[in-house]
């Protein structure tokens, strides 16, 4: 058997037990009450008719002479052996008893019951029965009135009632535990169905999304599932992005390398084999930047770093960037400005905001034409009907077009004149997308007039 059948089977195997023994103790309580008021009304049914019996024949036998009782009491000796009675004196000898008893007196009760007194007794025939033991009064002090009355025909009636309810309780226990199994396995039906859906999952092509058609009590796993599959999926996704765009993106240095130090053993003399280290260097170097790139991307896009969100004066923070700008711009002549208010304060992580920063303004510093210039900004207004701010960083792009602004982000993208620099490799951009997500905030391109519009945010007003 497999495991899942296993499971399966140790599933029913438990709601079998456990159903079993919760019903059969209902039954067992429900038996044992019934048991009690079936025997209760049959002793109350008997006491009634004992106590009629008993009413009956005192008043005869304390309200008539002698020969009155002699023409009276044939009429009490009732045929058959399911009635009796019996007369006791003050010495607790018979006195008189019914004809059908033979001269067997039906036992007296015993001293510590109070008159008159109900009580379980043989009759004098041997058989099982009821009696009411009773003073009589208009007689000599200590005579007793015993009547007893067979309740054989009411045991056996008791004892058919306990087999149809032993017989109902058995048949009912089958019947439940059959429509167990049956609604188990049909509970279970839609789950190994979907079982066998992911049994033939592809590794290329994430499944369909599980939990169409499961009971509601199964909701929460599958929606557990899916995100698990998702994660599965996302992280299947990156391991191979990140292997193809390593292998994509050190092709071309170790290329480089290579050829450089090839023709710098060609040529032997100094200067080659210097130039030949200051190129392979810089490759390596140009290497190390996009694997350190690409590792970053992977972190957060996996959620493996997680931003620390502090309060922090996001004036403060630009204007810091811009000045560590100035000399890059300084040396294409490119003129930075900041416009925003004294002070503006977020909560947000402050390195990886210095990250984003320092990436988009590079990027405009570096791409803006020569003379031309950069300008940052920060805005109030209202997102959500809630006051926040916004960055915002525009540059010259002459070179973008309107269909550019779809591809800005996407790995390793560059116009087709253009080619990887020492500065950039296709990836900065990308990680900031990662990073910005990160910090649940968004990040926008817009070109209008020849100028690219760069658009961070938005962080909520402290």
């Amino acid at each position: 058997m497999s495991s899942a059948e296993a499971n399966l089977w140790s599933i029913r195997r438990r709601l079998t037990v456990r159903v079993t023994l919760a019903l059969g103790a209902v039954l067992a309580l429900l038996f044992v009450s019934m048991d009690h008021w079936i025997d209760a009304g049959a002793h109350d049914h008997l006491d009634s008719v004992l106590s009629n019996q008993a009413r009956s024949l005192a008043y005869a036998l304390n309200h008539s002479d002698p020969e009155t009782l002699g023409r009276l009491l044939p009429y009490y000796d009732i045929p058959g052996h399911t009635e009796f009675f019996t007369v006791y004196g003050a010495d607790a000898r018979m006195v008189l008893g019914s004809s059908n008893s033979h001269g067997v007196a039906v036992a007296a009760p015993g001293h510590d019951l109070p008159l008159p007194a109900y009580y379980d007794v043989l009759t004098p025939d041997g058989h099982k029965g009821r009696a009411l033991a009773v003073a009589l009064e208009n007689h000599e002090s200590g005579r007793l009135l015993v009547v007893a009355t067979e309740r054989e025909a009411w045991n056996n009636a008791e004892g058919g009632i306990h087999s149809v309810l032993f017989g109902g309780i058995a048949v009912t226990i089958v019947v439940v535990l059959v429509l167990v199994q049956w609604m188990v396995r049909s509970a279970l039906a839609p789950l190994l169905e979907q079982g066998a859906r992911i049994a033939t999952m592809d590794a290329e092509k994430p499944p369909g999304r599980v939990g169409e058609h499961l009971p509601a009590e199964l909701a929460p796993f599958a929606a557990a599932f899916n995100v698990g599959i998702d994660r599965l999926y996302g992280a299947i996704q990156r391991e191979r992005r990140f292997s193809r765009d390593i292998a994509h993106e050190l092709r071309t240095p170790l290329a480089e390398t290579r050829l450089t130090a090839e023709v710098a053993l060609h040529d032997g003399d100094s200067a080659a084999l210097r130039n030949g280290l200051v190129t392979a260097i810089a490759a390596t170097e140009r290497m190390q930047r996009s694997v350190d790139t690409l590792l970053a991307l992977a972190r957060f896009e996996s959620g493996q770093e997680a931003p620390a969100l502090d309060p922090l004066d996001l004036t403060r923070l630009a204007a810091i960037q811009i000045e560590t700008m100035r000399r890059s711009a300084a040396a294409n002549r490119i003129a930075l400005t900041l416009r925003a208010p004294a002070e503006v304060w977020v909560h947000s992580d402050v390195g990886i905001l210095e990250r984003i920063l320092t990436n988009l303004l590079q990027n405009a510093v570096d791409y803006a034409p020569v003379g031309g210039d950069v300008n940052c900004s920060i805005t109030q207004t209202r997102h959500d009907k809630h006051p926040a701010y916004f960055i915002c960083i525009d540059n010259q792009a002459p070179q973008l077009a309107q269909e550019d602004l779809v591809h800005l982000g996407t790995r390793f993208w560059r116009k087709p004149h253009e080619g990887g620099t020492a500065q950039h490799a296709g990836l900065g951009l990308a990680l900031a997308f990662a990073l910005a997500r990160s910090l649940e905030l968004q990040l926008k391109f817009e070109l209008r007039a020849a100028r690219l519009y760069v658009t961070l945010g938005p962080f909520p007003a402290l």
